[in-house]
């Protein structure tokens, strides 16, 4: 970003620079926000219905350990359970990891030392825009690895709960 509004260029080359990665930024912007609008409800039921089938199966997989047989079916299930729900997950952190850095890197890049106050605007106008953190919600929680930890962390509260009352 700092090579992008070095003092060598000229203002116009540095404008039209500026107005390509915008028009990214919105595009970006609007890629997150379909995907959101569209999958909210799937990503919460997602979140939900893995919470509840993964102590499910890790229990039918210890009782098949318990009788000295190893359950196949229940272990592809419960591994299948768990990268179904963290890859968005990974996903939409990697999102929110990316926007922070883009954010922390136009606010480094020496736009107060700008003479052109056109250019300075719209670079304000991107870390305002940048402010506003780039992640994919569910109807009550943003997708990321905090999410699919805390998912994991009820999950094994009820798995514990099932061991504890059926063992």
């Amino acid at each position: 970003m700092q090579k992008l509004i070095s003092t060598e260029r000229n203002e116009k080359e540095i404008n039209k620079n500026l107005r390509d990665i915008n028009k990214k930024l919105q595009a970006v912007y609007r890629f997150v926000s379909s995907v959101q609008s569209t999958f909210m409800e799937l990503f919460e039921f997602n979140m939900k219905a893995t919470t509840f089938l993964l102590p499910f199966s890790a229990f039918q997989i210890v009782q098949s350990l318990r009788n000295l047989e190893l359950n196949m079916e229940f272990i592809c299930f419960f591994s299948g359970s768990i990268l179904h729900f963290f890859m968005p997950c990974y996903c939409s952190n990697l999102l929110m990891d990316k926007g922070n850095s883009l954010r922390e890197e136009i606010y480094s890049c020496g736009w107060e030392n700008q003479p052109n106050i056109k250019i300075r605007k719209t670079l304000l106008f991107m870390l305002t825009r940048c402010n506003i953190p780039l992640s994919i919600r569910t109807i009550f929680y943003p997708i990321n690895l905090g999410t699919f930890a805390e998912m994991c962390r009820q999950a094994y509260t009820i798995f514990s709960i099932m061991n504890a009352a059926w063992s």
